[in-house]
């Protein structure tokens, strides 16, 4: 849903938030578009109901500023929808933007933020232990002792398919739950879904 995301501008033009409107269309599908700034013109149909949209309350918009400490890195509200369907034994999907664990790290104590040498862009985190570039595809291991003042804890900044799946095993006692699936950005959603939820990284 992002503004000008896979478009074609040589011949033939196409945009691909076009195409699925046509595929909803021509197969009766359901289509969800997601993003933290909408088109204006997909904001505008829905205020005309010119989307299709048979609950105003089946979305909702939380925010994880002052609430990021209430449940570790999932917000309240989102717990207890999350914890609430499985029991039912109904399917969760999680759709989160970025794979790997977390988007950077930084020195807890002096702010420090490890840096590729050679395109001297922030390392994010593939797993707790390794950093990885994202542009030279470059990785090494996250350093035990910060080398700028001695320190020795590494905070994770941003959210990644590995977190969430930490935090879930820390939900339901290190064991994976048949009902929820981890999907990233552009992913089927599984049709057999009852709660969808969008994270931010």
């Amino acid at each position: 849903e992002h503004p000008g995301f896979k478009q074609e501008d040589q011949n033939p033009r196409y945009s691909t938030h076009h195409l699925v409107e046509y595929l909803r269309t021509a197969r009766g599908s359901n289509v969800i578009f997601s993003s933290p700034a909408p088109r204006v013109n997909t904001w505008w149909r829905t205020t005309k109901r010119e989307l299709p949209c048979n609950n105003e309350n089946m979305i909702r918009l939380l925010d994880m500023r002052g609430a990021r400490h209430e449940a570790g890195i999932l917000h309240a509200e989102s717990l207890q929808a999350l914890e609430h369907t499985v029991k039912q034994g109904q399917h969760v999907t999680i759709i989160i933007a970025r794979g790997g664990y977390a988007g950077s790290t930084l020195c807890r104590d002096c702010g420090f933020v490890p840096v590729c040498g050679a395109c001297h862009r922030p390392y994010s985190a593939s797993t707790r232990t390794t950093l990885a570039c994202s542009v030279c595809k470059t990785s090494q291991p996250l350093p035990h002792i910060c080398p700028e003042c001695r320190g020795s804890f590494f905070d994770f900044q941003g959210l990644g398919v590995g977190r969430i799946q930490r935090a879930l095993e820390d939900l339901f006692q290190n064991t994976t739950s048949p009902f929820i699936t981890i999907a990233t950005n552009g992913h089927a959603i599984d049709p057999k879904t009852n709660l969808v939820l969008v994270l931010s990284s």
